[in-house]
């Protein structure tokens, strides 16, 4: 059985599908090598290098979902486990923090959550720390995390 040659219309619809391909390869190349921050892991946090923290201000990490909100206070000391050490944490997930919002909207149980990851925090003696938006605009969900903290006394 002999190999049949594709059709011209075949090669041009191929070339058409192929060369823009290429071309967005070669033209984001440059980026790629210098490594845009928000180019292949999404949204930006904190950059380490911008922001100095030490045991004294640790930072407050914000992660959102659809549904629920995350907040953990971080310990981000040289030397220490990578990725940190969590000083406190508190979620829609937690059972004392679901009582408390049970019938709430989800800004205002984000606000419980800052307000309760703020007090576990300052049971074990942090005061202050700096706020970690991950990422994510300060507005909605994530400011109700800082001022439900800020009304239960951590200062940022």
């Amino acid at each position: 059985m002999t190999r049949q040659r594709p059709d011209r219309a075949t090669l041009i619809l191929l070339l058409l599908l192929i060369i823009p391909v290429i071309w967005a390869a070669v033209l984001a190349a440059p980026l790629l090598a210098e490594g845009l921050p928000g180019l292949i892991k999404g949204l930006p946090g904190i950059d380490p290098a911008n922001v100095t923290w030490t045991a004294d201000t640790p930072r407050m990490n914000v992660y959102r979902s659809l549904n629920h909100i995350y907040v953990q206070v971080i310990d981000d000391r040289p030397g220490e486990a990578k990725g940190g050490i969590t000083l406190a944490s508190a979620s829609t997930m937690d059972k004392a923090v679901k009582e408390k919002i049970a019938g709430l909207s989800k800004t205002d149980a984000a606000k419980v959550v800052g307000a309760t990851a703020a007090e576990r925090a300052m049971a074990k003696g942090i005061e202050t720390v700096v706020f970690d938006r991950g990422g994510y605009l300060y507005t909605g969900r994530v400011k109700a995390v800082a001022d439900g903290a800020r009304e239960a006394g951590l200062k940022f």
